[in-house]
C-alpha cells in the first residue's frame, strides 16, 4: 500500500471480510441513496440505490465464498449464482415488477456515467422499491449469518429523518447511531 498526500489509499484485496464490507457498503449507500432522494437528486439516487442493491447482492454471495463477476446487472447478480442463495433473494426477480425495477435501475445506472442522456426518476416509486428490496436483503443476509437480531442501519441524527421519511420498511427501531453496530449485531 502506498502512502501520498492524495488521501486515497487502495490495500490488497481481503476475502476474508469481503461479506462484511460489501453489506456494510450495502448498508452505508442505501442511507445515502435515501438522504439523496430526501434533497432532490435523482441521479445521485440512483447511482447509490444501484450500488446498495449491487453491494448486498454480493455480499450474499460472499458468504457462500462465490465471487460474482465485476458486473452491474442485478438480475443477472441473482440469478447466475453457483452456489445457493436465499428464496426470498431468488424471488425478488421471480416478482415481475421487482424484476423490472431491478432492470431498469441496472440499465439506468450506467446511462449517466458514460452518455449524456436525460433521466426521468420518480423518486417516490424508486425509494418504495428500493426500501423493499434492501430490506429483503438485509433479512436474507442475516438469516445466513445466522444472526438472532437483524442488524441495524447506522445512520447519525442528522440523516435520519431523510432515512426514515415515507419509508414503509424501516422504522427508528431499525436505526442505530454506533457506526459499529454491524460489528456487533443485537448489541445495540
Amino acid at each position: 500500500m502506498t502512502t501520498d498526500d492524495t488521501g486515497i489509499r487502495i490495500g490488497p484485496e481481503d476475502d476474508t471480510i469481503a461479506f462484511l464490507l460489501l453489506f456494510e457498503n450495502g448498508l452505508h449507500s442505501y442511507v445515502l441513496a435515501r438522504a439523496s432522494a430526501h434533497a432532490g437528486y435523482p441521479s445521485s439516487t440512483l447511482l447509490l440505490s444501484q450500488q446498495a442493491v449491487e453491494f448486498l447482492i454480493k455480499a450474499i454471495r460472499r458468504l457462500e465464498n462465490e465471487k460474482p463477476e465485476p458486473v452491474h446487472d442485478l438480475v443477472r447478480l441473482i440469478e447466475e449464482t453457483k452456489r445457493p442463495i436465499p428464496q426470498k433473494v431468488k424471488d425478488l426477480v421471480a416478482h415481475e415488477p421487482t424484476r423490472q425495477f431491478l432492470q431498469a435501475l441496472s440499465d439506468a445506472y450506467l446511462a449517466p456515467r458514460y452518455a449524456e442522456r436525460r433521466l426521468d426518476l420518480t423518486l417516490d416509486n424508486l425509494r418504495r422499491h428500493l426500501d423493499r428490496i434492501v430490506s429483503v436483503l438485509r433479512e436474507a443476509y442475516t438469516e445466513k449469518v445466522k444472526f438472532q437480531k437483524k442488524p441495524k442501519l447506522y445512520v447519525p441524527a442528522w440523516l435520519r429523518d431523510a432515512v426514515l421519511d415515507g419509508n414503509a420498511y424501516f422504522t427508528v427501531d431499525d436505526l442505530t447511531t454506533d457506526p459499529l453496530a454491524l460489528l456487533m449485531p443485537g448489541s445495540q
